[in-house]
């Protein structure tokens, strides 16, 4: 760690050493949450944390290793869900001027929370083929601060927050439409000059579709009632963007206001009565400013915007409070697979039908769920589908997190005509009795977690169809469903990358997106080429893989038959695979595409390397067979990763210099030299090599390799184009470089070729003397007086 990390490090911990321990009120609470690792200039990580009920307040703080020329990432936050770069609470800047930063988290509420860091290059960026991306050490902490005591809050626990009592109305559990009465629940408080603001809370537990907040007062001072939900910081309440709030003007006599909040969020409302008492004012002496807060659930769908809506004129009202909630349940699909832990369907155990009460032309289906998303499919792709009786031929779905959803308060909405799929479907109970349509539409990538409540609303009456046997034609079917990927099967990453499952420092599992070229973002969804030129740079990314064919041709002139098809086949995937990236066509999926392509590419490194050892023909195909095998394992398992680069380079190097040494020793022994002489002789001396080959290939390969550190999102196109053509064209020139189909080590003494087929071992011949025979001539060392005929011996 730096100096300059220590110091902030301590400045921090100096600050925290100060904040007040203890009060008269209650005790000042700090805990960390803290995470690290690497990030990517073209990656993203996501963490996540949770704000308990007793926290008033959160300061993140971002530490990090140097820079080393690259640029700080981006940290944003959200509640509730995965924040993306359209759509998130906060962002925190990080400057690359200093290597500590801490902020606080505006507008705290009690819930959990994700951040991402987000890297500078991710708009531009394609993931890399090999290299090219440096990463940027991060240290993240979250640090707590709350009272132990939850009736305090504030900076220093000095601010009391009066629970209410709760407003005890029942809640929606099954099926049937119920009306409640009006509950309430009512506190009497007063201000003056030494307290001028109070604070209360009341708990929401579920959904609610009316509360309402009365104040009341006799005193002369103007009042105001403020409420905002889960909020932590008291001090906010006042300007928090979703605080509602109305106030009583000054005045004389009995005087009220009505705070109504339609249908209000569950969870913990924080409510704030403030007011102008005058500097004399006294509760204790009997001159503040008494007044009244009561709380109350009215059910009131009336003063509930769209509660109550038509659709069309000639059709009733449809009343959002009198309709049933059916709750979807859970079930996970092969959790233990590995790319499938979050994959999982919401489903209801029958599918809501109805009719028979009304004319067809009076029967308009209108249908209600409820279901929880658990946080774990936070980083999930969230996809609803629907299977709809025919005679619905349009209609509206409408989804809010954590309260009663209305055509004018949700989160999510869905239009039947914005489907990615309207199809008929045989795949259905035989007690439908109908024509049925299945419906399907765009995930919700990073959905928010939490108590979904969702309403189906068909846009109109029930229309005729083909029945398929069925008396009633006012009969209806609808079953919703939402299916839970981590990767979809389909339409992931906008349609324009491949998705494949990663997991956060907390365990949380999320999609991630390899972008095809020209695309970029979080989810591929941002174009980061000029269209102007796209269509030249799809057609030399395709077509640069021609210079496959030299080598190709080269094989079949020297009968090296296995090593054509298999250079011919790299060149081939390699075109079919940058077709698919560039969305021209695809013949295979993408992920199947990129591996066999990947996997003929180190293929086709290792031939080199197994050619120019000069292997036997009998061994060759046995070690191509196995490298083949070896390389199809790579590349399946994180193809990407450099750490197969650097194992198919020491691979080559080992299985290279391993047969080259075998060479120098045999043919030393052979010779009877030393074994520089035989390097000598096997380099420069017995024609094995073409030198001009050997240099060109080299300065090719150099060029290819130094692609992998050169590509940029802007210039992928040309660089990965180069590299096609660097790398097969060096793989001809490799190929040209042995001028024989074995190699040669000519004996500068005789002229001999010792590595020859047909070349002898060494024969003991009597004192000291060896022979070593080969097809061009005999070699004798001994005794003149003790040699004895070669048949003899």
């Amino acid at each position: 760690m730096t100096t300059r990390k220590r110091l902030h490090g301590l400045v921090l911990c100096i600050a925290l050493l100060f904040v007040p321990c203890a009060t008269a009120a209650g005790t000042v609470r700090r805990w960390r949450d803290f995470v690290f690792g690497k990030i990517r200039q073209d990656g993203v990580e996501y963490f996540d944390f949770d704000v308990t009920a007793d926290t008033y307040r959160i300061i993140v703080s971002f530490d990090r290793g140097p820079l080393e020329g690259l640029t700080p990432p981006k940290m944003l936050l959200k509640y509730g869900s995965f924040p993306s770069t359209t759509d998130y609470d906060q962002m925190m800047l990080l400057n690359s001027t200093g290597d500590f930063y801490q902020a606080r988290v505006n507008n705290l509420r009690s819930g959990r929370y994700f951040i991402s860091l987000v890297g500078p290059d991710l708009f531009n960026s394609l993931v890399s083929f090999v290299g090219g991306v440096n990463s940027l050490f991060y240290f993240v902490s979250v640090w707590h601060f709350g009272c132990s005591d939850p009736a305090w809050t504030g900076s220093k626990c000095t601010v009391p927050v009066l629970p209410s009592a709760p407003i005890a109305s029942s809640i929606t559990t099954g099926v049937n439409s119920v009306y409640y009465p009006s509950t309430q629940s009512e506190f009497n408080g007063c201000l003056d000059a030494k307290t001028s603001t109070l604070y209360f809370s009341y708990d929401v537990p579920h959904p609610k579709w009316d509360l309402v907040y009365t104040l009341s007062t006799s005193a002369a001072s103007e009042l105001r009632v403020a409420a905002s939900v889960n909020l932590r910081d008291p001090a906010e309440v006042a300007k928090n963007k979703d605080t509602k709030s109305v106030t009583l003007a000054a005045g004389l006599g009995d005087r009220s206001a009505e705070l109504r909040i339609p249908a209000p969020l569950k969870g913990q409302w924080m409510v704030m009565v403030t007011g102008k008492p005058s500097g004399t004012a006294s509760c204790k002496t009997g001159t503040g400013v008494n007044f009244k807060l009561k709380a109350e659930h009215q059910e009131d769908c009336n003063k509930v915007d769209k509660a109550r809506f038509q659709t069309t004129p000639s059709l009733p009202k449809v009343d959002l409070c009198g309709i049933g909630y059916t709750r979807m349940n859970p079930m996970r699909n092969e959790p233990t697979k590995a790319g499938h832990i979050i994959d999982a369907d919401f489903e209801c155990s029958v599918p809501k039908t109805g009719g028979g009460k009304q004319a067809m032309n009076q029967t308009q289906p209108v249908v209600g769920y409820i279901v929880e998303v658990p946080k774990m499919y936070a980083g999930s792709n969230l996809q609803l589908a629907a299977l709809v009786t025919a005679n619905i031929q349009s209609f509206q779905v409408y989804a809010r997190l954590d309260g009663y959803v209305t055509p004018s308060l949700f989160d999510y909405h869905f239009n039947s005509s914005e489907s990615l799929e309207a199809s008929h479907s045989d795949n259905v109970s035989d007690t439908w009795v109908a024509e049925v349509q299945q419906y399907r539409w765009k995930p919700v990538v990073f959905p928010k977690v939490g108590l979904w409540s969702i309403i189906f609303v068909a846009d109109g009456a029930l229309t005729s169809t083909q029945s398929t046997g069925s008396k009633n034609e006012s009969f209806w079917a609808v079953d919703l469903s939402l299916h839970s990927y981590g990767c979809p099967e389909t339409d992931a990453c906008s349609g324009h990358g491949s998705c494949e499952l990663s997991s956060t420092y907390n365990g949380l599992s999320y999609g991630t997106c390899s972008c095809h070229f020209g695309y970029g973002g979080e989810q591929c969804d941002t174009l980061t080429v000029s269209s102007k030129f796209r269509n030249h740079q799809i057609f030399l990314l395709i077509f640069s893989n021609v210079a496959i064919l030299p080598v190709t041709i080269l094989c079949c002139r020297r009968k090296l038959y296995i090593e054509s098809v298999l250079f011919f086949s790299t060149g081939l995937i390699s075109a079919i695979y940058h077709a698919c990236d560039v969305e021209l066509f695809c013949m295979f999926p993408y992920k199947f595409l990129m591996q066999m392509d990947f996997a003929l590419s180190f293929n086709m490194i290792m031939l080199l390397s197994v050619h120019l050892s000069g292997a036997r023909k009998q061994a060759k195909a046995g070690i191509e067979i196995v490298l083949f095998l070896i390389t199809i394992i790579m590349a399946t398992n994180n193809a990407r990763s450099m750490v197969n680069w650097v194992l198919i380079g020491a691979l080559c190097v080992l299985q290279f210099s391993v047969t080259l040494v075998y060479y120098f020793v045999l043919g030393s022994q052979r010779m009877g030299m030393t074994k520089m002489i035989a390097v000598k002789s096997f380099l420069l001396n017995s024609q094995n090599f073409d030198r001009r080959y050997g240099i060109l290939g080299s300065v090719l390969w150099l060029a290819a390799l130094s692609c992998w550190f050169t590509s940029s999102p802007t210039n992928y196109w040309i660089i990965h184009s180069i590299w096609h053509t660097g790398a097969m064209l060096a793989a001809y020139c490799f190929v040209g470089l042995r001028r024989n189909d074995r190699y040669k080590m000519i004996s500068p003494a005789t002229g001999i070729d010792v590595l020859a087929p047909n070349c002898g071992a060494d024969l003991p011949l009597p004192s000291k003397a060896t022979a070593t025979i080969c097809s061009e001539s005999i070699s004798l060392e001994t005794d003149k007086e003790s040699i004895a005929p070669i048949n003899e011996a």
